[in-house]
C-alpha cells in the first residue's frame, strides 16, 4: 500500500537504524538499512523527484544515502533534513528551492500556482522578477526598507476559505492563454498589446469578454512591475527625505492601480459562484475608506493619507494587503478587526535572507 509523503517522512526520521549499534548488532543493522534504503528510494521517487529523473540519479543518490547514514546522528537533528542538506552541499540557489516548492504545490497539493511567490520568498528581501524564461527566471534583489519610509505593510485576514477555488485560480491562465491561442501564440507576452485592442471583437467571440479583460490587466499591469521597480529604486538612491518619500509615494500609487485593475480587469476579488462571500471586497472598501479619510503625521504635519491597499495573493478569498503610515496604524488595525475579529491585521516585515536551514 503507497503510503503518504508524511507516512514516510516520520517512518524514515524515526527508523530504529539510528539507535541499533552497527558492530555488536551487524546483522540486524544491515537488515535495517536495507528497509531503510528501500523506503528512501520509495519516498524520494514518489515524492521528491519524477520518475524520470530518480530512474538516472537515483543510483547517485542512494550512494550518497549511505554516506549520510554512516556520518549522521542524533545531534545533526531530522535525517531527512541532514540529507537534503548534505545531497545539496547546502548549496541550492534560491531558484532551485523555489521550483522544488512549486513542484509541491502542483502535483500533491494540487493547486496549479506559478512560481512568483516561490521564488520572493526563496530569495529574501524585495525582488523583481522576470519570467520570460519560466525555467531560469530572471531575478533582481531591490534595497527598500518600509518602515524606513515611515510606512506598515499589514496583512488582513478576511477569514475566507480557499478549499473551493482551485478553478478559480486555473482559470485565469487558462483564459490568458487563450487569447495568447487567437493570434498562434502561447502566452501573452508573445502578443503586441496593440493587436489585441485590434481584435478585441473577434478574441470577444472567440474567448469571452473576461479572457479579454484579462490580457488587457496582464499588459498594463506588466508596464506597471517596470515603473514600480524603478520607483523603488530612486527611493533606495535618494539622498533627501522629501525626494525618498516622493518615490514611495509614486510606488503606492502604482500599488493603488494594480489593486484596482485587480478588482476591475482580472477579476480575483471573490469567486463567482460565491457572491454572497466578499470579505476581500470588504476589507478593500473598509481601507479605502480610511486612507481616504484618514489624516498622518509622515509629512511633519497633519495631510491626508496617502496609502495603498490591494488583494493579496492569488485572491478570490483570504487576505488583502494593505500600506498604512506608521502612525496611522493602530488606528487602522482597530477598525479592520472591529469587522474581521481580533488578531486579523498582521504587519509584517520583508526580512532580507530568503530560504535557509536554522540549526538549534
Amino acid at each position: 500500500m503507497k503510503r503518504s509523503k508524511e507516512e514516510y517522512e516520520k517512518l524514515i526520521n524515526n527508523s530504529p537504524l539510528f539507535t541499533i549499534d552497527k558492530d555488536k548488532e551487524g546483522e540486524l543493522y544491515a537488515a535495517e538499512e536495507r528497509r531503510f534504503l528501500t523506503d528512501l528510494a520509495e519516498y524520494l521517487s514518489l515524492y521528491i523527484f519524477t520518475q524520470d529523473t530518480f530512474a538516472e540519479i537515483g543510483l547517485e543518490i542512494i550512494e550518497t544515502a549511505k554516506s549520510c547514514i554512516k556520518a549522521f546522528n542524533s545531534g545533526h537533528g531530522k535525517f531527512l533534513h541532514y540529507f537534503d542538506n548534505l545531497y545539496g552541499e547546502g548549496k541550492r540557489s534560491a531558484l532551485e528551492l523555489a521550483q522544488i516548492g512549486q513542484i509541491a504545490e502542483n502535483t500533491y497539493f494540487g493547486k496549479p500556482c506559478g512560481l512568483m511567490d516561490q521564488t520572493a520568498c526563496a530569495s529574501g528581501g524585495a525582488v523583481a522578477i522576470d519570467f520570460e524564461d519560466a525555467a531560469h527566471p530572471k531575478v533582481k534583489q531591490i534595497n527598500f526598507d518600509l518602515a524606513a519610509a515611515g510606512y506598515a505593510l499589514c496583512v488582513v485576514d478576511t477569514r475566507g476559505s480557499h478549499a473551493d477555488l482551485t478553478e478559480d485560480y486555473a482559470a485565469i491562465p487558462a483564459e490568458m492563454k487563450a487569447v495568447a491561442a487567437f493570434f498562434g501564440k502561447t502566452v501573452l507576452r508573445e502578443v503586441n498589446p496593440k493587436d489585441v485592442l485590434t481584435h478585441a471583437p473577434e478574441i470577444r467571440k472567440a474567448t469571452g469578454d473576461r479572457a479579454l479583460l484579462r490580457a488587457i490587466h496582464f499588459f498594463n499591469e506588466n508596464r506597471r512591475v517596470d515603473a514600480m521597480l524603478a520607483a523603488l529604486e530612486r527611493a533606495d538612491k535618494a539622498q533627501e527625505k522629501k525626494a525618498r518619500l516622493e518615490a514611495v509615494f509614486d510606488f503606492l500609487g502604482l500599488v493603488k492601480q494594480s489593486g484596482d485593475s485587480s478588482w476591475e480587469l482580472l477579476q480575483n476579488i471573490y469567486a463567482p459562484k460565491h457572491p454572497e462571500a466578499q470579505g476581500i471586497s470588504l476589507a478593500l472598501a473598509i481601507s479605502r475608506d480610511f486612507i481616504e479619510k484618514g489624516t498622518t503625521n509622515i509629512h511633519g504635519g497633519a495631510a491626508p493619507i496617502l496609502g495603498a491597499c490591494r488583494v493579496h495573493g492569488g485572491g478570490f478569498a483570504g487576505t488583502i494587503q494593505a500600506y498604512i503610515p506608521l502612525d496611522c496604524l493602530d488606528a487602522y488595525k482597530a477598525r479592520m478587526e472591529a469587522v474581521f475579529g481580533s488578531g486579523a491585521v498582521t504587519p509584517i516585515r520583508i526580512r532580507p535572507v530568503g530560504a535557509a536551514e536554522l540549526n538549534f
